[in-house]
């Protein structure tokens, strides 16, 4: 069966956020949603959709009728239907994040799969994500790992700087304070935030949040220790949303 879902979408079980695959399925069909919509869905019918996605064909015309049904009419509207990338050429917006210099290769484009195709140009404005689906889709076709290097990969994020006394800053390191876990429920608690940041900021209300990545630093200065926070938080379209990063 054809791998549905990627290891860098960070998706749980029930697939709370739409799949790339989904996306495709109703893409290619027409269908357009809100993300109230999305958590209306049964799993079991997110899944099927994930599973229709992941093919490399399907009956278009049958899969538009049957779409228009799945989402409450109030939050789904129609629109042309979005083809995928052609596998004759590497489409030239895949220039954008591989550079003018490092053409992907056409036989790589030509092996891999329609959806994969397809994510590839999703992602091209956002080099982060980009880099990690590259590199993904190079092992699942055991093809030349293409992914860029972290030198290639210069990316906007969000970035917090939090200046402690060194008192502070050690006994959140240790276990006075929550148990040592102080860092890891803040980064849960980061990644919580940045999945309704649009809402709860009255933001971008109608963009879901995709993938987030939350990452810190701590540096030990003389009197102070310094935390820097960063977080890069993508659409789940794959758009680099600086709302919900910051």
């Amino acid at each position: 069966m054809a791998k549905e879902t990627y290891e860098f979408e960070g998706l749980d079980d029930d697939l709370s956020r739409p799949p790339l695959a989904a996306l495709r399925a109703l893409h290619v069909a027409g269908v357009i949603f809100s993300p109230r919509a999305w958590q209306d869905v049964p799993v079991e019918t997110r899944r099927t959709l994930a599973q229709l996605g992941a093919q490399d064909s399907f009956d278009e015309a049958w899969h538009r009728s049957g779409a228009q049904g799945i989402f409450p009419p109030k939050h789904v509207r129609m629109t042309s239907p979005i083809a995928d990338p052609t596998a004759s050429e590497v489409p030239e917006v895949l220039d954008r994040p591989l550079g003018s210099e490092r053409r992907l290769p056409l036989s790589f484009w030509q092996t891999i799969r329609p959806l994969d195709r397809r994510v590839l140009v999703m992602l091209a404005t956002n080099r982060r994500l980009f880099n990690r689906a590259l590199g993904e889709i190079s092992v699942i076709h055991r093809l030349p790992l293409m992914a860029l290097t972290a030198n290639d990969v210069a990316v906007t994020v969000g970035h917090c700087e939090v200046h402690l006394p060194q008192a502070a800053a050690d006994a959140l390191v240790g276990h006075a304070v929550l148990d040592g876990q102080a860092y890891l429920l803040a980064r849960t608690a980061g990644i919580r935030a940045a999945r309704s940041a649009a809402l709860l900021l009255g933001l971008h209300g109608e963009t879901p949040t995709g993938v987030v990545e939350i990452g810190s630093h701590i540096t030990g200065l003389a009197k102070h220790t310094q935390v820097v926070w960063q977080a890069h938080v993508s659409t789940v379209e794959g758009a680099f949303f600086p709302a919900a990063s910051l």
